[in-house]
């Protein structure tokens, strides 16, 4: 699925996930720099350029821009609580979320989890390292799954209570550096 610069995908919507607290790090992390720019803008940019619509989750109404709104955390303090908010805000059965502290989110893994959406109630990537569903896609038929598992706080709850999820591999840890997807 290559995606024109052009064309907005409008059956799923944008979630940026901003409701962290930031404790280890002492400060917002989504203000940090890479090359010039916050890492918040990084991917509320790649958000803007796939999805006509785009909202923010978490609990800080400053980043509201005029046609991006900001919707609090029913389940403050965990990622998997913004993507519960972001389906439960969200006007499309399908949503995309991304963290707002991704130094260089792969818009080839945005189009790979996009594409195979359809039969699944999620489509999340798996590195090495594990699960990534704060970069993933879901529908709204799996929201009572995951509000479950806003108390369990993994993705492994989500699998145990049978999803229909879809892993796609992306053989490194792409998500982090910028390496290609294999």
């Amino acid at each position: 699925m290559q995606i024109s610069h052009n064309d907005f995908i409008d059956d799923i919507t944008g979630v940026l996930l901003a409701g962290g607290k930031s404790r280890r790090m002492g400060y917002d992390k989504a203000y940090i720099e890479v090359n010039g720019q916050s890492l918040l803008s990084i991917s509320l940019q790649l958000l803007c350029h796939y999805f006509a619509t785009v909202l923010i989750a978490g609990d800080q109404p400053d980043l509201a821009r005029p046609d991006i709104p900001v919707i609090a955390d029913i389940y403050p303090g965990s990622a998997l609580g913004g993507l519960y908010t972001g389906l439960r805000a969200a006007d499309t059965d399908w949503i995309f979320v991304a963290p707002c502290d991704m130094p260089h989110p792969d818009p080839r893994i945005l189009e790979l989890l996009v594409k195979h959406r359809n039969s699944f109630d999620a489509v999340v990537p798996r590195t090495p390292e594990g699960y990534e569903p704060v970069f993933a896609s879901t529908t709204r038929t799996a929201c009572s799954r995951w509000k479950r598992c806003c108390n369990r706080v993994n993705i492994v709850s989500m699998i145990s209570i049978s999803a229909s999820i879809s892993t796609i591999s992306t053989g490194s840890r792409c998500l982090m550096d910028g390496n290609a997807v294999s």
